[in-house]
């Protein structure tokens, strides 16, 4: 009886160990899954999606206008932008508004409709969306075909009637006789002319008497400007450049002593 167990035991054992070898050399055979190799049309999908996201496009830049350069109301201008290589070609279009602020329709003119976004410049006339001072601070905008999403921005430039831009003083600033005042201004030509026009006549029939003025200076966009102590009144500036070009001041006061 004792035989008869043994026996059994050691078949049951045998039988163990040979389908434990059989799993083993299953498991060997087994091959891993092979990934799906993408077709061209798909890897070239993938690579446009990552070069083009849909947010705003910092890689386009704008070369012109250059920031705080004067584009002159009713002067033929130019907005000339780059694009790089790798960018998917969209028809945009361009329009001016104020800096950090949604103004009305009309005070946003589109310039551009319809335009290939790797052409990279566009023509235009300058329009007047100066308000009450005849200069205004503006940027460009391209936006995506929807009209909605905005690609890139230009950093800001003028837009004046005036092509000399007289920065200070500021209009109504008061000037005290016998004090120093700069006079700052951007725009114009190699050589300049100041003058200073006294205002202070209520005829509007009477013009601008010239009381003060100094001519054919370098242009370097600063004048150290001392006020006469025989001036009170109401006063403006206008420098003149060796191409015609000018720029008038606010009104500033001199009040008498």
């Amino acid at each position: 009886m004792k035989k008869v167990i043994k026996i059994i035991l050691f078949v049951l054992v045998v039988i163990v160990l040979v389908c434990t070898a059989v799993l083993i050399i299953d498991q060997k055979e087994v091959v891993a899954p092979t990934a799906p190799i993408a077709k061209n049309s798909e890897i070239q999908a993938i690579t446009q999606s990552a070069s083009q996201p849909s947010s705003l496009i910092s890689s386009i830049v704008f070369v012109e206008p250059k920031p705080n350069a004067i584009l002159v109301v009713g002067k033929n201008a130019r907005l000339i932008w780059k694009t790089p290589q790798h960018m998917v070609d969209q028809f945009v279009s361009v329009e001016l508004s104020y800096p950090g602020s949604w103004a009305p329709n009309d005070a946003r003119p589109i310039i551009a409709e319809n335009v290939s976004l790797n052409a990279g410049s566009v023509s235009f006339v300058v329009p007047d969306i100066t308000r009450k001072t005849g200069v205004e601070l503006v940027v460009a905008t391209i936006y995506g075909a929807n009209g909605v999403s905005a690609i890139t921005q230009s950093e800001p430039f003028f837009i004046s009637t005036q092509p000399i831009i007289i920065e200070a003083p500021s209009p109504a600033s008061k000037l005290v006789q016998g004090q120093t005042y700069k006079l700052q201004w951007i725009g114009g030509g190699k050589t300049i002319s100041i003058m200073l026009f006294d205002e202070s006549s209520n005829d509007i029939r009477v013009p601008a008497k010239k009381v003060w003025s100094v001519s054919n200076i370098p242009n370097t966009g600063v004048y150290d400007f001392i006020v006469p102590d025989n001036l009170n009144g109401y006063f403006y500036f206008r420098i003149v450049d060796d191409e015609g070009n000018y720029g008038s001041s606010g009104v500033l006061v001199i009040p008498p002593r």
